[in-house]
């Protein structure tokens, strides 16, 4: 594999050399500023230099001083100059500091004064303050701009790094979505797949693992299909051989057995209609107050009871009556299963603000831990492990309750506190498109 290859087939490789390639990048910066633009005068070499090149102008004027060499030499090379003996005094410009002001120290001396660079000599009792024209303040501010120039471009390539990084990675957050899509439900979901390293074979992945999920589900379901269209013809003939058998107890319980079994089969035949393209939805004009207040006479000797509460004699919804009956038959009677032992009625509100209607189904049962809450619409998921008749079925109803709402453009959500109950919130839209 050539090396081109081998980078585009590594997140990691690729990760490393792009810092790599900024710490190489930011070096030579750093390099380039200190080798060409920093202050020469603030080196002890170059300040060495400056003291002899002052002693050869020195030894050109001469002691005592040649005052037209050395008015020539100030005008040539742009210096200027102040000296002194025994016999006489001169100076190039009358503006330039004394000796004192300089230094009090012995000579020769050199250094820095206001914007000049100095060089303090003496030869046989003649003495010479050389002063060159340093602009301190603009050589620091250049450095200064300089320095802010370097910054910036190392931020810049601090920025491009990150953008680069947040690009490589930017399938993560394509997979964090893909993933949250599977756990919603979406089987279909899939990836589009563009990339050769090691996140790209990541995605690949994914996508097979949830095609395969797809299958196992889907497998799942026609092998229930399949089992519950094979029970019927069975549990018709031990219905039909029961009628022969004299009334007793253990008739009754082959009875009772025979009407649970019934009633499973018909709930995995209606899971799998709701799924299935055929098994739409008949939308008509629907009196919801009417539908809960028949749902509500029907379980009214259920104990605890049910308290409804509506605003409206008639409110009426786009929906299916026979599906909508169904999912809220089941929520009902889930509360009254759970909250059989409670002195408190389940209590059912109905209420339509905002092209919304909410119908809020609270019972005062033991209520649901906070970490089932999330498994509670799973087909066969039930909070009672026991599994016990007692307090429901086969996990199918609150399923089949959730897959009916979405198939009406709406939601239910799920509230309960540990022995204080649980609250069903059914949030539907006054119209079906």
């Amino acid at each position: 594999m050539k090396w081109t290859e081998r980078v585009r087939a590594s997140l990691f490789l690729k990760i490393i050399l792009l810092f790599l390639a900024a710490h190489i990048t930011i070096g030579a910066v750093g390099f380039m500023v200190h080798r060409y633009f920093g202050l020469p005068f603030h080196r002890p070499s170059i300040n060495k230099n400056m003291e002899h090149y002052s002693r050869y102008l020195a030894a050109e004027i001469g002691a005592p001083p040649d005052t037209l060499k050395a008015r020539s030499l100030c005008n040539a090379y742009h210096i200027r100059l102040r000296t002194t003996s025994d016999s006489m005094q001169w100076v190039s410009d009358a503006a330039l500091p004394g000796f004192s002001q300089i230094t009090e120290g012995p000579a020769p001396a050199s250094g820095t004064y206001k914007d000049y660079f100095y060089v303090l000599l003496k030869q046989n009792n003649t003495r010479f303050l050389f002063l060159f024209n340093v602009d301190t303040h603009r050589e620091l501010s250049a450095l200064k701009w300089r320095l802010i120039i370097m910054v910036l471009v190392m931020m810049l390539i601090l920025t491009i790094i990150y953008f680069s990084i947040r690009l490589m990675l930017r399938p993560i957050k394509t997979m964090n979505k893909a993933v949250a899509a599977i756990s919603a439900g979406d089987l279909d979901h899939q990836i589009s797949v563009k990339r050769r390293d090691e996140l790209g074979d990541l995605m690949q992945s994914f996508n097979a693992m949830a095609e395969r999920l797809k299958e196992m589900i889907s497998s799942r379901n026609q092998l229930l299909l399949d089992v519950s269209h094979e029970l019927r013809s069975p549990l018709t003939r031990v219905k039909v051989a029961l009628e022969f058998l004299d009334d007793s107890d253990s008739k009754q319980a082959i009875q009772a057995d025979i009407n649970e079994m019934e009633q499973m089969i018909g709930e995995l035949l209606e899971s799998e209609r709701l799924n299935s393209a055929y098994g739409g939805l008949h939308i008509q004009p629907t009196n919801l107050s009417a539908l809960i207040r028949n749902i509500v006479s029907a379980q009214k000797d259920t104990p605890p009871g049910i308290r409804f509460h509506s605003g409206q004699e008639e409110l009426w919804i786009d929906a299916d009556p026979e599906r909508l009956h169904t999912a809220l038959n089941n929520v009902v009677d889930n509360a009254l299963k759970y909250s059989h032992q409670s002195a408190q009625p389940v209590e059912i509100t109905l209420e339509s603000a905002d092209n919304q209607i909410r119908i809020r189904i609270k019972d005062f049962g033991p209520g649901i831990p906070e970490t089932e809450l999330a498994s509670v619409f799973e087909p066969f998921y039930r909070v009672d492990k026991s599994r016990s008749k007692e307090t429901g079925g086969y996990g199918l109803g609150l399923s089949i309750v959730k897959k009916i709402i979405q198939q009406h453009q709406g939601h239910i959500e799920i509230n309960s506190t540990l022995n204080k109950g649980t609250t069903f919130t059914i949030i539907l839209p006054t119209k079906h498109t």
